[in-house]
């Protein structure tokens, strides 16, 4: 079973950790998810509160050829993120279209556990960048971390 989530779920009475990629599941088509006990998009793990959870990147080079088409992708992934907080099952429906074989329970769970982490209007900010590079270096997946500051890695600018 492949788990397309992470995280500490409750399943008749008893705890079993969703792994990506393999492992024990506590969920399925046969094993519906009942309850997420840890929230660490909403804040249950100070660690990953304010932590930069999701984001797409083009090279500052493409960004600044085609400024139109990073501005156009924007918008429509903020409409995207508008759509999944004022109309969850219109959200489901078109999201369906692209994750067939995911139960419906289990997109409406990861969708509703998910959207506390993301930013509302597709904003970053310098405190969320700079513990999202300290993760890495911490978890040693980088060597060194540099700046959180926008400009460095990061702009707001294309949201405007």
């Amino acid at each position: 079973m492949n788990c397309s989530s992470s995280g500490w779920h409750r399943q008749d009475d008893r705890l079993r950790h969703a792994r990506p990629g393999g492992g024990d599941c506590a969920f399925g088509p046969d094993r519906p998810v009942q309850e997420v006990i840890i929230k660490a998009s909403a804040g249950d793990v100070p660690e990953l509160d304010n932590f930069l959870y999701t984001g797409v990147a083009v090279s500052k080079e493409y960004a600044e050829k085609n400024p139109d088409v990073v501005r156009r992708w924007v918008k429509a992934v903020n409409k995207a993120n508008v759509l999944m907080r004022k109309d969850e099952a219109a959200a489901l429906k078109y999201l369906k279209k692209y994750f067939p074989r995911m139960p419906d329970d289990v997109m409406a769970l990861a969708m509703k556990e998910i959207m506390p982490a993301l930013s509302a209007d597709g904003t970053m900010n310098e405190q969320m960048m700079q513990k999202h590079l300290d993760f890495l270096k911490d978890t040693e997946q980088v060597d060194s971390t540099p700046s959180g500051k926008e400009g460095v890695l990061w702009t707001n600018a294309y949201l405007k």
